[in-house]
């Protein structure tokens, strides 16, 4: 077997795994994790901030540790499944989808690393901890919007 033939062997290979991803819906099932789990930590670090609650602090770090790590298979598949599924066409829907898949990645990051840098308790200065709780509000924002725009996908609502 020669190299091209070799070359061929693993693109075939690689193509049967992403359409295996598309095909038993690896994004839809991935993208619950973050999707779940951010609305909670929204309210353990609203919660955490008005009542000074440094336990709720503690929760939603681990939370926020937990959806970046998720976000890479997230995104991955969400890609994959737009270039397979969808064509990778750059419709005006994909483009909101993607930019607030963008949004939601950079914010959490930004929360997470936040936290790491000038870790969030009730001994934080007012102005911090409040900043911090209105940028964790912002997230749900892109959040509900791609979400949105996926279950619109997934249940073909788009053109209706």
């Amino acid at each position: 077997m020669n190299t091209t033939d070799k070359e061929q062997n693993q693109q075939g290979v690689v193509k049967l795994l992403l359409d295996l991803m598309v095909k038993h819906h690896l994004h839809p099932i991935s993208i619950h994790v973050p999707n779940g789990m951010l609305p909670f930590t929204v309210i353990f670090i609203v919660l955490a901030t008005v009542f000074d609650l440094d336990i709720f602090y503690k929760v939603s770090f681990i939370n926020l540790a937990a959806i970046v790590l998720t976000l890479p298979v997230v995104l991955f598949t969400g890609i994959v499944e737009w270039k397979i599924k969808y064509g990778g066409k750059l419709t005006k829907i994909f483009k909101q989808k993607i930019i607030s898949a963008i949004a939601v990645a950079i914010l959490t990051i930004v929360l997470l690393v936040w936290c790491v840098i000038y870790p969030m308790d009730s001994d934080a200065p007012n102005i911090i901890r409040y900043t911090y709780a209105l940028t964790a509000l912002i997230l749900l924002i892109p959040t509900t919007i791609a979400g949105n725009i996926g279950g619109k996908l997934v249940f073909k609502e788009f053109g209706k």
